[in-house]
């Protein structure tokens, strides 16, 4: 993997619902590495697009996987940034 890959790894492992990743789950999220290095840093052709949000969905990223995996909500978020921190 190349340096921007391992900081969006490090990036993904860091945000991940607690518990949720696994060892076996490494190959799937160096896919969704490289495939978010080249959404963040290329144009990604259509169906790239689509099976980064397929992929990183099955992993926990997605509102509809936090709730099927059991994920409490957030409490009322007052800035609209603060979801980017």
């Amino acid at each position: 993997m190349s340096e921007a890959q391992r900081l969006i790894w490090r990036e993904l492992v860091s945000e991940s619902v607690p518990g949720v990743l696994r060892v076996p789950d490494g190959i799937l999220l160096e896919v969704v590495c490289g495939l978010l290095d080249q959404y963040r840093n290329g144009e990604p052709a259509a169906w790239q697009i689509q099976l980064l949000v397929k992929t990183i969905a099955s992993l926990g990223f997605a509102p509809a996987e936090r709730h099927r995996l059991g994920v409490k909500p957030q409490g009322k978020i007052t800035d609209e940034f603060e979801l980017l921190n």
